[in-house]
């Protein structure tokens, strides 16, 4: 794969890019990048969407390297209530090649042929129709090439649409299997559960996924949940999952953060303010969602209330910090 440019989906463009720019290499990141099933607990606000977005990016960087290591297609994909998990997952997937497949059509064409098949029954399955597809195709910001793009559509109206409900157990498995992009080696369904979603309903969703996880695994899917600290102890053991992790953020983790969000932050402050940083920290709470939003809102305090010249204060920061928690 040695091009310039690959989008992994225009959906990707729904999601806070602000997250993954402003995230660092939280040791959790690392001991979720494998081929296993793998679940991480963080309260609100402690990174489990920046963590997925990391994810994403470092899973795309790879795709364009020349390195050996295996290739991941990632679907991202935020908890929803109300759906079958079985079906809602092989949905998402299958969405995520919709959108990978309008951006990159190429990629589509050079797939090997038991891939491309397997991709665009998925497709089909999903909009149950070569017309909803084209459109999908055509509303993509990044696609490029008509010629491309009218090729893919050639080739998935000679496939035999079947309804989900009329594919086999095996035919479905055979699908997730082989329904991966040219040259990426496995899929990574990354889940992201926010807080407040329904706790009843999340460990349900939580539990029904421990069954599926190993048999997915076995496909090169590899289910890597982010969940709310809460459902933790309610749980139990998890055999399923290969990596269980807390996401939580030490005083140095945040400062770190910080110092790579606002290069020379200790520049913007009066002299008699020793340690700025720590003033962030402490207000933080251990969140990094709330300490970029602490240094989002200070910025704009020096921006719109700062003359040349003037620098931030403790009694400046009481007054932005109060503001947030209204």
């Amino acid at each position: 794969m040695n091009n310039d440019s690959l989008s992994l989906g225009s959906e990707y463009a729904e999601l806070d890019g602000k997250l993954a720019e402003a995230a660092i290499q939280h040791p959790v990141f690392e001991r979720l990048n494998g081929p296993f099933p793998a679940i991480v607990f963080g309260d609100e606000g402690m990174g489990k969407t920046a963590a997925a977005l990391v994810l994403t990016a470092k899973y795309q960087k790879l795709a364009l390297s020349d390195s050996e290591e295996s290739r991941i297609f990632p679907v991202y994909a935020p908890f929803e209530t109300g759906v079958g998990l079985r079906e809602w997952l092989i949905e998402k997937l299958s969405r995520a090649l919709v959108d990978f497949t309008a951006d990159n059509p190429r990629r589509f064409l050079n797939a090997p042929g038991a891939q491309k098949t397997a991709m665009g029954r998925l497709m089909l399955r999903y909009t149950q129709s070569v017309d909803e597809l084209r459109l999908n195709f055509y509303s993509s910001p990044f696609g490029d090439s008509t010629g491309d793009i009218n090729q893919v559509l050639e080739y998935l109206s000679g496939l035999h649409y079947v309804r989900a409900d009329k594919l086999t157990k095996d035919e479905t498995l055979n699908l997730r299997y082989l329904a991966r992009p040219d040259a990426f080696d496995q899929v990574d369904f990354l889940w992201d559960i926010r807080s407040a979603a329904p706790h009843e309903e999340v460990i349900g969703q939580i539990k029904e996924s421990e069954s599926l996880a190993l048999p997915l695994a076995r496909q090169n899917l590899f289910i890597k949940i982010f969940a709310p600290l809460t459902a933790k102890d309610t749980l139990g053991s998890l055999a399923g999952f290969h990596s269980i992790n807390d996401l939580v953020w030490n005083e140095s983790q945040l400062r770190e953060l910080i110092e790579t969000r606002i290069k020379m932050f200790d520049a913007l402050w009066e002299r008699g303010i020793d340690d700025p940083t720590g003033l962030v920290v402490s207000a933080a709470g251990r969140s990094p969602r709330r300490a970029i939003q602490l240094l989002i809102a200070l910025l704009d305090y020096v921006d719109k209330h700062l003359q040349e010249g003037e620098k931030l204060n403790k009694a400046i920061f009481d007054v932005v910090a109060s503001t947030l928690q209204d």
